[in-house]
């Protein structure tokens, strides 16, 4: 005997946080319903015609696709303890008639008692239900057995369309997963002969192997940036391939805010001089310690600095400076260049990944794309948010915010 449960009708939002209609499901899909939605509502001449897919989780129907005039708030119907119709429908995975749905048993608790007519057809890929394809009459016996038939059509159609964009999406994860997987992989084996690269150059440069001369030392110096920057490229790439997978964490403590700032400078000391621009600190000695992953602040203040200085003209400058609110619950961090400034069509894609702004010198690097994609991944995993603000020819500041619970 099949399971008794019933629905009822909940006009908010979808999911906690106001995300999309269903999250599982492409805006192409959801494109692609729409269109069955409005030829099948046209051919069968009905007042409404909806694609419900099930929320297992949330043990709901969700109404993807509606010929009516959307009002923006999706609709979800519960299932409960008794019938209805869409219940039923899931329950029975049978086609569905009720020409006057005021008459109908199921429809007795529903205040005001709806009118009509009502068919439905449920959506069964091999064994499973997934959802229902719905049309709706204002009119009593409007509907017959070919209706229900040809409704019946544009459910296979949808079904078709549904399972085929599911496989492409599990497909894509695949690829990602597997391609995040090999990513990690090849960072991993790079970053140990890295490390010894490194160690040895700071050995040569600590004086073990001998005095070094003037030009000796600007020698190693320069060998240790080049490497120091291959491996932030390196730890750029594996941060990617953590987040792609879902395993990416942060080890948060009390850190010294100052002291990170003074390191990111430290490590792109060269670089500035190279291109004639001057750093500046502007943080007051009493800065509170902050809550967050010295490591990836690192990270985030290397990238912002070096997009700074990549982005600036010789004799320019880059000044980093922060504040807090009057509660102390919350730090701000600007890093405000001199540079070429970014124009508007540009702002909104500059965080994407390898997303390039051509650069009015092009004689210097464009970068990989990358920082400010990975800038945006660490701020929010902190719970904090990266802005910018910027007009051609007069430069760019680039604020973080980051909770200080």
């Amino acid at each position: 005997m099949a399971t008794n449960i019933s629905t009822s009708i909940d006009n908010s939002p979808s999911g906690d946080n106001g995300s999309s209609p269903f999250e599982g499901e492409s805006r192409q899909l959801i494109d692609t319903l729409q269109k069955i939605v409005q030829h099948a509502g046209a051919l069968l001449e009905v007042d409404n015609c909806a694609i419900s897919l099930l929320d297992a989780e949330k043990n709901t129907l969700m109404t993807l696709a509606t010929s009516e005039e959307p009002d923006g708030n999706p609709r979800r119907i519960h299932f409960q303890t008794s019938e209805d119709m869409a219940s039923w429908v899931a329950a029975h995975r049978e086609a569905l008639i009720s020409n006057d749905v005021s008459l109908d048993p199921r429809y007795k608790q529903l205040s005001p008692s709806p009118k009509g007519s009502l068919a439905s057809v449920p959506l069964i890929d091999r064994h499973d239900f997934i959802g229902t394809l719905t049309i709706r009459s204002a009119e009593t016996d409007a509907f017959s057995p070919d209706q229900l038939h040809m409704l019946a059509i544009f459910a296979e159609q949808a079904l078709l369309a549904i399972v085929l964009a599911r496989q492409a999406e599990l497909a894509r994860r695949e690829v990602s997963r597997v391609k995040a997987n090999f990513l990690s992989m090849i960072t991993h084996e790079l970053r140990s002969p890295l490390n010894a690269i490194n160690g040895y150059l700071d050995l040569i440069l600590a004086g073990i192997a001998g005095e070094l001369n003037e030009q000796q030392r600007e020698f190693v110096q320069r060998a240790r940036a080049g490497s120091e920057h291959l491996f932030s490229l390196i730890e750029d790439l594996l941060l990617l391939s953590r987040a792609d997978t879902g395993q990416l964490r942060l080890n948060r403590e009390m850190i010294s805010f100052p002291a990170i700032v003074s390191n990111a400078i430290e490590e792109l000391e060269l670089v500035a001089r190279d291109s004639g621009i001057t750093t500046k600190v502007e943080i007051a000695s009493d800065f509170p310690l902050i809550y967050a992953d010295a490591v990836r602040m690192q990270q985030v203040l290397r990238n912002l600095l070096n997009n700074a200085l990549r982005f600036t003209p010789p004799g320019g400058n880059v000044t980093i400076s922060t504040q807090t609110s009057e509660d102390q619950q919350q730090v701000e961090v600007r890093v405000r260049d001199t540079g070429y400034g970014i124009a508007p069509e540009h702002q909104k894609r500059i965080f994407e990944r390898f997303y390039q702004v051509p650069l009015a010198d092009v004689s210097r690097s464009s970068g990989q794309g990358l920082g400010l994609a990975i800038v945006k991944i660490i701020v929010e995993l902190h719970g904090g948010q990266v802005t910018v603000e910027s007009k051609p020819g007069e430069g760019s500041v680039f604020k973080f915010t980051l909770p200080n619970l």
